[in-house]
């Protein structure tokens, strides 16, 4: 190929980025919309702690960043090797300190971060799920191993009759 024929090419394949990137922006608005109305709800109840409110500004001002997609996608290894690790010693706790009615709207502002962040940057997009998909099954694998183990042993080392009460 001439060097004409490489610097075309690379500009098409800017222009292609650049088009797929604008167009997962447009189709994620209603994501970063019902975000913003979760953020607004968090940052004004009175029962949500001042450090949190801290975070959910951080979120709501970097939401089109691809540093944050670039974050996520980097990140998700470590953080998935922990969670695992947490899930399996010991089950998640939800969020104390905060009020029993916003710990579903946190949940749900926390996964719409994640998704909506992740739309900026379709490569960060692609590295974020091929890395997530075998840390979800290793996580749901080592669950499974681990409430065994926690049944077999609350038995006193005797799988049978665990099955056996199962199976009847």
């Amino acid at each position: 190929m001439s060097g004409y024929a490489v610097l075309l090419l690379a500009v098409v394949m800017v222009l292609a980025y650049a088009a797929l990137t604008r167009r997962l922006i447009r189709m994620t608005r209603p994501l970063r919309e019902r975000l913003i109305k979760i953020g607004e709800e968090l940052l004004s109840h009175p029962g949500v702690s001042k450090a949190r409110k801290q975070h959910v500004a951080r979120v709501l001002d970097g939401q089109l960043s691809a540093k944050t997609a670039w974050t996520f996608a980097v990140c998700i290894t470590f953080a998935g090797i922990a969670a695992t690790i947490d899930m399996v010693l010991r089950k998640p706790a939800p969020a104390r300190d905060l009020p029993p009615d916003l710990r579903a709207k946190w949940a749900e502002f926390s996964l719409l971060r994640i998704v909506s962040a992740l739309m900026v940057s379709p490569a960060a997009m692609v590295l974020f799920v091929v890395q997530l998909v075998p840390i979800l099954l290793t996580s749901v694998s080592l669950a499974a191993v681990s409430d065994r183990l926690a049944g077999i042993m609350r038995n006193g080392n005797k799988p049978h009759q665990d099955s056996v009460r199962q199976a009847g």
